[in-house]
C-alpha cells in the first residue's frame, strides 16, 4: 500500500475503532427509518440458498434484520471494536469476523451475494475492494452497495461539522457517479434508487457480476 493511502487507511480505522461504542445509538436516533428501508430493498436479492458476505457491517444495522434469509451469512468489518459491539447483539448462529475488504481470504466465487453498506465512499482505495468483491462472487452473483451520495437533500452544515471533527470521507459521488464507478469494475446495474437519510441521502445500488 502506498504511503499516502496507508496513512488514510490507518486514520480511518482508528476513527471507527474509537467511534464504535457510539455508532449504534447515533444510527438508531438519526437513520433508523433509512436502515429499515434499505433492508427492505436488499431483502428480495437474498434467498435461503445464498451464501452472503457482509463487509463493513458496523454494529449490525443491516445484519440483524437480514441474516436469517440466507443459508450462510458472515458479517465482517475491519474495525475490531465494531465487531465486538455487534457480537453483543447477535445470536450465536451468526458468523462474524474482522476482515479488510481490500484483502479478503476467500476463494474465488465463494459467495452468491456480497453486501457492503456505507463504506465505499470512506475507502482510500475503493477500486481494490471492488476487485476483491468481484473475485469472490460466483458467476452472476449480486453485489448490494447502498452508499451515501451527494444528491438530493444534503445536510451540508452537518457534513461540514463531521469533517471538522475528523470524519474520514474520501469520495463525494452523485448516484450516477457511484453507478459508473461500480460498473467499471465489472458489474451491471439491476436496480438503483435514492433513499432519504441524514446527513446524506442513501444511493441504493444492486448490481450483478458480469
Amino acid at each position: 500500500m502506498e504511503k499516502k493511502y496507508k496513512k488514510m487507511y490507518l486514520y480511518g480505522k482508528h476513527f471507527w475503532d474509537v467511534f464504535a461504542k457510539l455508532y449504534e445509538p447515533i444510527q438508531e436516533r438519526t437513520n433508523r427509518v433509512l436502515y429499515r428501508q434499505v433492508a427492505a430493498l436488499c431483502a428480495p436479492y437474498i434467498t435461503k440458498d445464498d451464501r452472503v458476505l457482509e463487509l463493513a457491517c458496523g454494529t449490525g444495522q443491516l445484519t440483524l434484520p437480514l441474516w436469517k434469509q440466507a443459508a450462510f451469512w458472515e458479517a465482517t468489518d475491519y474495525s475490531e471494536p465494531m465487531i465486538r459491539e455487534l457480537s453483543k447483539r447477535c445470536p450465536p448462529e451468526l458468523s462474524f469476523a474482522v476482515r479488510d475488504a481490500t484483502v479478503l481470504p476467500y476463494a474465488d466465487g465463494t459467495f452468491q451475494v456480497v453486501l457492503m453498506a456505507n463504506a465505499l465512499h470512506i475507502m482510500p482505495q475503493p477500486k481494490l475492494a471492488l476487485s476483491e468483491i468481484h473475485r469472490i462472487l460466483s458467476p452472476g452473483g449480486i453485489f448490494l452497495v447502498p452508499t451515501f451520495v451527494y444528491e438530493g437533500k444534503v445536510n451540508r452544515l452537518r457534513m461540514k461539522l463531521m469533517k471538522l471533527f475528523g470524519f474520514p470521507s474520501c469520495q463525494e459521488w452523485t448516484m450516477a457517479e457511484l453507478m459508473e464507478f461500480v460498473e467499471q469494475a465489472g458489474f451491471r446495474t439491476v436496480e438503483h434508487t435514492l433513499v432519504e437519510g441524514d446527513p446524506l441521502p442513501e444511493g441504493f445500488l444492486a448490481v450483478v457480476k458480469l
